[in-house]
């Protein structure tokens, strides 16, 4: 059959998924937390621009040019105008310095609103709290500078709530900025962010880099559990394996190695005391190959639970989820590269995609809800959570046609379009 091709009149738009987008975005308050403006393009307007922007992964200023002549995307947005490429540089680089903290209680107010932290297998809510460096090599970038993964770029310090990944806190640093410079207050903010949004039992979780006794005691004044990894620094593990004598603590063993276990209470210098686990593993062979000589391996955790070893394991070994959101904002939403010179408007941006993210993960969860509409073979799989990219791909890149009629617009979908149906159901959990 010849295949034509023409123009049609009618409202066509390639993000459905927008109307249950702004839906849950109201919850942030924007326009009460920005407040009534005289400008033509209000600053809530100008934020809910860049956010959704970023939650359709268009990390770049000059991306909004292309939804300037698209009525659809701006109605859909529920929005009068949308800004310039121009404007929105414009208006993100004169912003005031209390942007920042507007746009926090913003994300606040969101998941105040919609986010329901769930807990783990064990019983605790986890608060997993770590950094990630961001490649920016190449660039002239204000902040930019040489991290320790070997690349110029940012550093930031991220904090995520519960078994979803809802991303509560954030600090965008320089490259080179340690990850326990200037820790203590974001840590204190964070707790109490996190205890506004759960009555629940908070396990925070964090790496080797804040292995500090300031941490350790800022743990303790919150009455906080906690679960932070030993950095062993000049420690040597042959040394502590031949420390041990020959009344080692067997905890796990198998063909070539056997390792050990110290389950010890360590004092700070207020006199307060932490438990320490510490683990030193013996190996003689590596895959059924002898080794020359055993090598030796030391690793150890802090925390105040009272727990076996196991399951204290466990649960860190839980911490390494955190990569993967790491990676939804990079790969899914994008950002890695950030879009302005300046290191307060990239500050700026990464907070919009900070709401974004959370915004995306709560859709996620209507998502999920209605699962039972999908195929039996999606139906069945046991996840959590959705990634990011797949409610990107399935929502709000969904077609559809928007129809004006007696007064009232009506967004109608494709009856046999893969995933209509999954698709109405989470936008009919969005009333407009």
């Amino acid at each position: 059959m010849e295949l034509g091709y023409g123009f049609t009149d009618l409202l066509l738009t390639s993000h459905a998924g927008l109307p249950a987008f702004s839906h849950l975005l109201k919850s942030a308050r924007l326009r009460a937390a920005f407040g009534p403006s005289l400008k033509a393009i209000p600053d809530s307007a100008i934020f809910t621009t860049e956010i959704a922007l970023l939650a359709l992964g268009k990390t770049d200023f000059e991306a909004v040019s292309a939804y300037r002549d698209d009525p659809a995307f701006t109605q859909l947005l529920g929005l009068k105008r949308l800004p310039s490429a121009e404007i929105l540089r414009q208006r993100l680089d004169g912003a005031p310095q209390d942007t920042i903290e507007r746009l926090r209680e913003a994300n606040l107010s969101l998941l105040q609103a919609h986010g329901k932290p769930l807990a783990n297998r064990q019983g605790f809510v986890p608060l997993d709290i770590d950094t990630t460096p961001m490649d920016n090599s190449g660039s002239h970038r204000e902040g930019v500078s040489y991290t320790y993964k070997g690349f110029d770029g940012f550093h930031p310090l991220l904090a995520y709530l519960g078994e979803q990944g809802y991303w509560l806190a954030q600090e965008l640093r320089p490259g080179s900025q340690h990850a326990q410079k200037d820790f203590i207050p974001f840590f204190k903010r964070t707790l109490a962010a996190a205890r506004s949004l759960t009555g629940g039992r908070l396990l925070v979780r964090m790496d080797a880099a804040h292995d500090a006794e300031e941490t350790l005691a800022a743990c303790l004044d919150e009455r906080s559990d906690f679960l932070l990894r030993w950095n062993p620094r000049s420690h040597n593990a042959a040394e502590a394996w031949h420390a041990l004598g020959e009344d080692k603590v067997h905890w796990a063993s198998g063909p070539g190695y056997f390792t050990a276990v110290l389950d010890q209470t360590h004092p700070l210098s207020d006199g307060r005391s932490v438990r320490r686990l510490t683990l030193i593993t013996r190996r003689t062979a590596e895959r059924e190959q002898l080794l020359l000589a055993p090598e030796y391996e030391l690793e150890g955790y802090w925390t105040s639970l009272e727990l076996p070893v196991e399951d204290v394991i466990d649960l860190y070994q839980q911490h390494a989820t955190c990569e993967q959101f790491h990676s939804e904002l990079k790969s899914d939403i994008g950002l890695e590269r950030f879009p302005s010179g300046k290191f307060a408007t990239n500050r700026l941006v990464f907070s919009c995609a900070q709401i974004a993210f959370n915004v995306l993960r709560l859709l996620g969860g209507r998502m999920k809800q209605n699962r039972p509409l999908l195929p039996k073979r999606l139906r069945d799989l046991n996840q959590v959570r959705f990634r990011l990219r797949t409610v990107m791909q399935v929502l709000m890149y969904h077609a559809g046609i928007v129809v004006q009629h007696a007064r009232r617009a009506v967004l109608k979908l494709g009856r046999l379009t893969a995933h209509s149906r999954w698709v109405m159901a989470v936008l009919q959990t969005c009333p407009s």
